[in-house]
């Protein structure tokens, strides 16, 4: 026969196993999460953002735009096809065109080695002071900016103060003050 505390009892066990495997899938889903945003943070090392290029026509191809900057600037000495199938993804900065309105949006170029954009660097930096501008992406998870950001305002801080640092160990930081070098910890 049917009975209330067996009815009761039944769906605590069925609520806690129900529980149980809600943690599970929040596990899991927070675990792929920080894997997402380590696999990004690594796939912008091989990104180089181009500054300051005048935009088309909505719709333009970029990467061929993309190509033809770096064959005319002399950052690439290779064959043009081979440059375009070392290009992966390009796109213009969505970010930028409700800030500025007046300044062109970035042009994000990912590449698909390493060694590519590498190369590509090596070879503005020798042409440096032409009519683009490159920028190596940084890793942008929120602890790290945030790490940054307040270094750079205590480093902002101390030149104010007349000091002079040198990053000696991502762990220490050496600091030279009225002629005392203080190593503090970050």
């Amino acid at each position: 026969m049917w009975s209330l505390d067996a009815s009761v009892a039944e769906l605590k066990e069925s609520t806690s196993r129900d529980r149980q495997e809600v943690d599970k899938v929040k596990a899991k889903y927070n675990e792929r999460l920080d894997r997402f945003q380590s696999l990004e943070n690594n796939a912008r090392k091989n990104n180089i953002r181009l500054m300051n290029v005048l935009e088309g026509k909505e719709g333009e191809d970029i990467k061929a735009l993309v190509v033809k900057l770096l064959i005319q600037s002399g950052t690439w000495a290779g064959p043009e096809d081979m440059l375009v199938k070392d290009i992966q993804r390009v796109h213009r900065d969505p970010y930028w065109r409700s800030l500025n309105k007046n300044k062109p949006r970035s042009i994000l170029v990912n590449f698909l080695t390493y060694s590519i954009k590498e190369k590509i660097l090596t070879k503005a930096l020798l042409l440096s002071g032409k009519d683009c501008t490159f920028e190596v992406s940084a890793d942008i998870s929120h602890i790290n900016r945030k790490k940054q950001w307040e270094l750079g305002k205590r480093l902002g801080e101390l030149k104010k103060l007349g000091g002079t640092s040198q990053l000696k160990f991502p762990a220490t930081l050496k600091v030279m003050m009225n002629n005392k070098m203080y190593n503090l910890k970050i």
